[in-house]
């Protein structure tokens, strides 16, 4: 028979296994309405769990936020509240007598995280970089502070300014502003070494 000490410890191991903190996912789909419904990989005996309807926990203030597209075969992490968030999820933070605790029904998916055969291999020698997988496009930000800019289109829009200071700015390529091409423009009149007319 069991003394009281083995009773305890395996009361305390089966308490320890049932409780939800954060797992391993993958996104099996992504909804309209921008939560996702994952896949947990739990490594223990029981199978993996499918947890629908997901909400996205994503770098985002009241001022501002960042977005990175999700799509199904994702990778993240799936982590479990220590109360329901029901209420705080509709935007009301009160107690709502509730007491589950590490719910599957109380989770976020956040991105990241991913198995090292899918890993990217990071550009060496930037203190931030942000970009496509592809190298479509790649913004690079290097320890002395130069910025680099990798694509085969850059558009800036909008109504506010648009500042750029640097020591320099090298444009690799034709640039297109306010519809007219730099490379090949004409001026309404004027002549080498004298003031000139506006862009035609």
């Amino acid at each position: 028979m069991e003394d009281i000490t083995e009773k305890v410890k395996r009361f305390v191991e089966k308490i320890k296994n049932s409780i939800n903190c954060q797992c391993p996912a993958q996104i099996s789909k992504v909804n309209e309405d921008g939560t996702v419904d994952v896949i947990v990989f739990r490594n223990d005996e029981i199978e993996n769990q499918l947890i629908p309807c997901v909400k996205i926990k994503y770098p985002e203030s009241g001022r501002a936020f960042i977005q990175l597209g999700v799509a199904e075969g994702d990778f993240g992490v799936v982590r479990y509240f220590d109360t329901s968030i029901q209420d705080y999820i509709e935007g009301q933070d009160g107690y709502n007598y509730d007491d589950r605790t590490h719910n599957t029904n109380d989770a976020c998916f956040e991105l990241g995280f991913i198995p090292n055969p899918s890993s990217f291999i990071y550009p060496a020698g930037s203190n931030i970089t942000v970009g496509n997988k592809d190298g479509s496009a790649l913004l690079t930000v290097d320890a002395n502070g130069t910025i680099n800019i990798i694509s085969a289109t850059v558009n800036i829009a909008g109504n506010s300014a648009v500042n750029i200071e640097g020591g320099s700015v090298n444009i690799g390529s034709n640039t297109t502003i306010d519809g007219k091409v730099f490379l090949s423009h004409q001026h309404s009149n004027g002549n080498q070494g004298a003031n000139t007319g506006g862009v035609i």
